[in-house]
């Protein structure tokens, strides 16, 4: 797992190598269901998936590892979590982070306001969408 999240960390390699090795550790963590599930993952995978979660990294990878610490559940990523879900530019990256908070904390972080303005961005790129592509 360590070897993962080294590729994670290593920003010479291309976007999507980093993504896939961030949504491997989350797999990896499922697989091993059981009495071994909510350990969530070793502290230093956690900071590797947080690390690639600042602003500068692209949000695919953003995405890739917010999903694996969700996953993972990283209980010790909560914070970073809802700092994600409440102030993140990209707004799967906010989706995914409050469906991995769910997941560790098993309460619902989805609130009205958040649900609203979901639907409200998906609403608005559909129609940039139609425009853009000039369909009614």
């Amino acid at each position: 797992m360590h070897g993962l999240a080294s590729i994670v960390d290593d920003d010479r390699r291309d976007t999507v190598t980093r993504a896939m090795a961030a949504l491997a550790i989350g797999e990896l963590r499922c697989e091993g269901a059981g009495r071994h599930r909510r350990r969530g993952i070793p502290e230093a995978v956690s900071a590797s998936l947080e690390s690639a979660t600042d602003e500068d990294s692209p949000a695919a990878l953003r995405q890739a590892a917010v999903r694996a610490l969700g996953r993972a559940g990283a209980a010790g990523s909560v914070p970073r979590l809802r700092e994600l879900r409440d102030l993140d530019p990209d707004p799967v990256v906010r989706f995914l982070a409050a469906q991995a908070l769910t997941r560790i904390t098993g309460e619902d972080h989805f609130d009205t306001t958040f649900r609203d303005d979901m639907v409200a961005r998906y609403l608005e790129d559909a129609a940039g969408y139609r425009i853009v592509e000039g369909t009614p």
